[in-house]
């Protein structure tokens, strides 16, 4: 009994600290086994264990699931490239936008100072004033004009600029820049 005694004292010690280890182990850092039961809970749910290992930066490519993994990795991260370059376009887009926003702001404000001066004018010399504006200028007046001023630009105009105008308008509204 003497030469089992140190013998029983070491086994009694290791049980016990595997014990303490695995009871004590949730309460000392909860987020390292919250870790582990999730990457145990993910490798259960692939169905294979013996295709990943605890290591989750590690796959074994040799298996079919490991393979999977790693292509569906890579498609994810090519996705995830893909979607970047998209959001910077868009990104340019908008600034792009703000700046034009801004200027069709500044003429919008002018134009509507300019329409509101259109009652003031006779027919005959609206038309002649009519017939020196370009295109641009023009639709930026008929947007901004009240609706009794609108029929006056109209009326103001051959028939043929009008109607130009008028399908502008409706090419603006479509999405066409015609």
């Amino acid at each position: 009994m003497g030469k089992l005694a140190p013998i029983a004292l070491v086994l009694l010690g290791l049980i016990g600290g595997f014990a303490g280890a695995y009871f004590g182990m949730p309460k000392v850092r909860p987020e390292y086994v919250k870790d582990l039961y999730a990457r145990y809970d993910s490798i259960r749910a692939l169905g294979d264990t013996t295709a990943v290992t605890m290591d989750s930066t590690s796959v074994a490519p040799g298996t079919p699931s490991g393979a999977m993994l790693l292509d569906s990795l890579q498609r994810l991260r090519n996705r995830i490239q893909e979607l970047e370059q998209h959001s910077n376009q868009i990104d340019e887009s908008r600034q792009e936008l703000a700046v034009r926003l801004d200027s069709l702001t500044q003429v919008g404000g002018d134009a509507a100072e300019i329409a509101s001066t259109l009652t003031i004018l006779e027919d005959d010399e609206l038309s002649h004033v009519v017939e020196k504006l370009d295109d641009d200028v023009l639709r930026a007046l008929y947007v901004t004009a009240s609706r009794k001023n609108k029929a006056r630009l109209l009326r103001a105009m051959p028939p043929e600029r009008a109607g130009h105008l008028i399908r502008s308008l409706f090419d603006d509204v479509d999405g066409n820049d015609n």
